[in-house]
């Protein structure tokens, strides 16, 4: 048999479930403006039935409800995604990190300008050619050395401030490793503590919000799988090896293997390296072993052809003073270089000879500084400047050379901007959609809350009412004859 009281207890039910429908309500537009935060929705359900056991049949016409209790606090949120957001997030973060770094080399190249490289070639080959008019002249003399040694500074300040920008992507890559590791302990931490609360019946909303930030976080750095098990705990991979597996997490650490001081990327304490598609992390990579490798080896193949073709054609000329076999450049820490010849031992003459034996050169021409400037506009081969047998570029002139350099650059920092640009309306497009899904509404919570708080005085008049019956049951009846 039913207690008297049961209506107090379904009445009771009611008050809490509402309550408990208030303050969930008040904790989602506490947190409307929270990054991360995932809407909690109250799932109610109507309290289990009660029917009396009986022999024969049921001792009331069927069951009676029980009132209601909270199933669930459900967190509205779309895993798949979540997993999308992720894997197009990786891709955002690799390619603004490579439009950014190609933008910085272009500065550098600060191309075109007055100031730059290609400009220096020009100036210097208009030096060579008056020089070639008037071979005698000092103030031409003048004007070869000085060009020869901007062009010199501007292709050493060139090539040290990419092996620099190398350097800082090198060591920003030993600081973004470090990132990585620490995001993988936060997770695993949390996993164990949203592990503890599921196993024990209760729904770690807050904590999985957390927790996807976080994922969402090194999402951008490097490119992850995340697997969820039946107890809300994560796994998060890299290129199929765990990074978090429950509450452990295994770090990644950064090796010098050649001693050239670039990093190489580990599992800690195994031989294999990490292996990853995309993220910040592989943008770095490929820009400094690819990008700025390549433009490193333009600028050093430039400085190369000086080197050796301009000072073969410069060794073969006579200067004012009939010396010969100079170099004009030399290196002064390879593959830095400066100009080597004063005034007069520009060779600009082809020929050398002194007839009356008094030290002058009896008859001077400007051959030898016409074929000086044809290295600069002629057609000749550019070679490798680790392998002298190997052609990098062949027939070409050493400006278009340079240009061609600079346009590649060109093609790629908008191809980046372009993929920057792509990926950022669709991972937009992919957090809106998931705004949709769990972001907080405040006119919707403003309806929800007056939706329990009508419920909630609607169940307080019914226990007012129950409470009414009981004193009229309990105290005043059975007052006759007394």
């Amino acid at each position: 048999m039913r207690s008297t009281f049961m209506g107090l207890e379904t009445a009771r039910r009611a008050l809490m479930a509402q309550q408990i429908g208030l303050e969930t309500t008040a904790h989602n537009i506490a947190n409307a403006n929270t990054p991360g935060y995932s809407r909690q929705v109250v799932q109610i359900q109507a309290a289990t039935p009660f029917s009396p056991p009986s022999w024969i049949s049921p001792a009331i016409p069927g069951q009676i409800g029980t009132g209601v209790e909270v199933a669930a606090i459900q967190r509205m949120r779309d895993a798949f995604l979540d997993g999308q957001i992720r894997q197009e997030t990786s891709s955002l973060g690799r390619w603004e990190t490579e439009s950014g770094l190609l933008n910085q080399i272009e500065l550098i190249y600060n191309e075109p300008s007055d100031s730059g490289i290609r400009n220096a070639i020009d100036g210097f080959w208009q030096a060579l050619q008056d020089l070639s008019i008037n071979p005698e002249s000092g103030s031409a003399r003048t004007v070869v050395l000085r060009r020869g040694e901007a062009l010199a500074d501007i292709l050493n300040h060139t090539y040290t401030q990419l092996e620099e920008l190398r350097d800082s992507i090198n060591e920003d890559i030993a600081v973004r490793v470090t990132e990585i590791n620490t995001y993988a302990h936060k997770i695993a931490a949390l996993n164990k503590q949203i592990v503890d609360a599921t196993s024990v019946g209760d729904h770690p909303n807050d904590l999985m919000d957390q927790r996807d930030k976080l994922i969402s976080e090194l999402s951008k750095l490097v490119d992850v799988n995340v697997i969820t098990d039946k107890y809300n705990a994560t796994t998060v991979t890299v290129g199929g090896v765990p990074i978090v597996q429950w509450d452990s997490a295994r770090e990644i650490e950064t090796r010098d293997d050649d001693n050239n001081g670039l990093y190489e990327i580990y599992w800690k304490g195994s031989p294999n390296q990490v292996q990853f598609r995309d993220g910040v992390l592989k943008g770095l990579v490929e820009m400094r072993d690819v990008q700025l490798s390549k433009h490193l080896d333009a600028v050093e193949n430039i400085i190369g052809t000086l080197m050796t073709q301009f000072n073969a054609v410069h060794q073969n000329g006579y200067g004012l003073n009939g010396q010969t076999g100079l170099n004009f450049f030399e290196y002064t820490d390879e593959p830095l270089m400066r100009v080597a010849v004063t005034e007069d031992q520009i060779a600009a003459s082809s020929l050398g000879t002194d007839a009356d034996g008094d030290g002058v050169i009896d008859s001077i021409d400007g051959e030898n500084a016409r074929s000086l400037a044809d290295i600069l506009t002629g057609k000749i081969d550019i070679y490798d400047k680790d392998d002298p047998s190997v052609i990098v570029a062949s027939g070409t002139t050493l400006r278009d050379y340079f240009s061609s350099t600079i346009s590649q650059l060109g093609v790629d920092a908008q191809h980046a901007m372009r993929m920057t640009e792509n990926q950022d309306v669709l991972v937009n497009n992919l957090e809106s959609r998931q705004e949709a899904v769990a972001g907080v509404s405040i006119d919707e919570e403003m309806v929800n809350m007056m939706k329990f708080q009508h419920a909630y005085n609607a169940a307080a008049r019914v226990m007012t009412g129950l409470d009414e019956m009981y004193d009229v049951i309990i105290n005043r009846m059975g007052l006759v004859g007394r």
